[in-house]
Parts: C-alpha cells; structure tokens; sequence
C-alpha cells in the first residue's frame, strides 16, 4: 500500500543531497546570514577580567608568596592572580598561553617568574612550554627564557639569592626532567644537565652560596654543586630519625632553605634537611595529615616541623 500523496518519506542518506533547513516559523531563506542589518565586523566593546575564582593547588608547589606590595600572588589556569585583600580587588597578569605550572618571586618581592605547560593554540598549532619574568607592579613582561629550551612545560623555579636573584633556576617536566640554570636578564643559559625520571616537586637555591643548589621530589632528594657549565650531584638518604622502629619519612615538603642557617626543608615527620651532620633536633607535633606547604616570616626563625 502506497503513503498518501502528500506524506513525505524519511530522508535516506545518499538518496541525492540533504533536504534544506526548514523551521516551522520562518522560510527556509530567511534563516540564512545576509541582510542590511548584519555586521560582519566585530563590535568595539571589549570584556575586561574582573574576579578570577579558585586556586590550583591540587598538582603544585610552592605557588601562593606575598609580594611587597602585600598582595597575594598564585595562578589558576592561564592566568597569575595578585589578591589585595584588604580592598578585595585582584590583578591579572595574563600573558601566557597555556596552563600556568609554577612560580617564584625574586628577592625583591617585586619581580616575578612563571612557567607554563605545552599546549596548542587556537588553530592546532603547538605552543612551547615558556618561562615569564615580569614586573608584579606594572604587570610588564621583562624576560622570556626557554624558546626550544623545554619539554611537555616547566614544573619547578627558583631564583638564587646570594646574588640579588642574578640567576634562575628551572627544572622541565620532560621524562629526564632537565635542570638548567639561566642568567635571566641576559637570557642565556649558563649549565643544563638531566635531573631525575621521578618527579621533581621542588628546587631551591642555598640563601648564601648560589653555587649550591638543592632539588626534591618523589622518593629522591638531591643536594647539587654548579660551577661554570657543569652541575654535580650528591643524593640524600631518606631514613629513621630518631622516630622508632619502622618509622619512616612518608614525604618532602619545600620551605624557604633558611633553618638555623643551614638548607631546610621540613617533611611531615623528618624535622631537617641537610647536606652536614645534624647534632640535636628538636621536634614538635605540628600535624598528623602530611605537611606541604610551609612559610615563615624572616627574621623570625623558623621552628622544626614534624
């Protein structure tokens, strides 16, 4: 039995071209783009970035700092926030192309270093992994290191101290996670050598000798020695420290190297760090959970975390 002559059969595909867009409101040719009122050029109002909501903490290390400004300074996505509380009003530096990884603020808590992942852009093109140092005040880019320097995105930065944050160091996140150490100013690279396949979480530079320097990660920490070209390493151990039997430091959590004088970076449950012998700890029950992050005010000395 035949369909009435007025019912339309279902399209089939590849019975001829696709039927035309129809709605039941409006013919078929007024719904195409054309017309006196269209513009074809953009409209001259522009979006400007007002609050930026949130905080990437779940995957990162040491990236909330206060500035000298005393704004609070961390990132989210693509963009590095700089919080006045006081006021509640934010600033953005927004710059970078993709995923912000890292951070570290130069020794005049002015000047700051941020690295960013690999990606792609709009168009499919691939976007290097970068590092930005800029100015917190006028949010104006004052060096760009690591055009084919880097691998995948930069995961660790540091600048040294010693020498009024001369020098920067940045560690990739390719699978040898390579370390390099730059003149930052100058934009060139001074040594660079593999690190580690584990995850490297953290990098300091020791406060009073920039020719030490000292990196932490998964199941590893690594006290190094640069000089000209060339980087060394020695490995720590990880062992009891007076915890009793079967204790064993679960972690590494990077703090400012400053504890008694000596490089520190306080674990969840191994009080000190450091490359010399340690004669008398003393040791307080700050936290059960892992500690991550840690600051204190200098001069004030910083107490021995468990």
């Amino acid at each position: 039995m035949s369909p009435p002559a007025d019912t339309a059969l279902p399209f089939q595909p590849g019975e001829g071209s696709d039927p035309e867009p129809r709605s039941p409101g409006l013919p078929a040719r007024e719904l195409q783009p054309g017309g006196p009122g269209l513009r074809a050029e953009l409209p001259p109002e522009r979006l400007q970035l007002e609050w930026v909501y949130g905080y990437r903490g779940r995957d990162g290390r040491s990236n909330l700092h206060v500035l000298g400004s005393g704004e609070l300074v961390y990132f989210v996505a693509c963009a590095v926030v700089l919080l006045d509380l006081s006021v509640r009003r934010q600033r953005h530096y927004l710059r970078h192309t993709d995923c912000v990884r890292c951070l570290a603020v130069h020794p005049d808590r002015v000047r700051v270093a941020t690295g960013q992942a690999a990606g792609v852009d709009k168009d499919g093109k691939p976007l290097q992994p970068l590092v930005h140092i800029w100015d917190s005040s006028s949010l104006l880019l004052l060096q760009q290191l690591g055009s084919g320097s880097f691998e995948r995105g930069v995961g660790s930065l540091a600048f040294s101290i010693a020498e009024q944050g001369t020098f920067l160091c940045v560690v990739d996140d390719s699978n040898e996670h390579m370390m390099s150490v730059w003149d930052w100013a100058r934009g060139t690279k001074q040594a660079e050598i593999k690190s580690t396949n584990e995850s490297v979480l953290t990098v300091e530079f020791d406060p009073r000798d920039s020719s030490r320097i000292i990196t932490g990660g998964k199941s590893h920490v690594y006290f190094w020695t640069w000089s000209g070209a060339s980087l060394s390493k020695k490995q720590g151990i990880f062992g009891v420290c007076g915890l009793g039997v079967g204790q064993r430091d679960p972690g590494l959590t990077p703090c400012p190297p400053r504890v008694g004088g000596e490089p520190g970076c306080p674990g969840s449950q191994t009080p000190l760090l450091s490359p010399h012998p340690v004669a008398e700890l003393e040791r307080t029950q700050a936290s059960r959970p892992p500690v991550s992050p840690l600051c204190h005010p200098d001069p004030t000395p910083l107490p021995e975390l468990n």
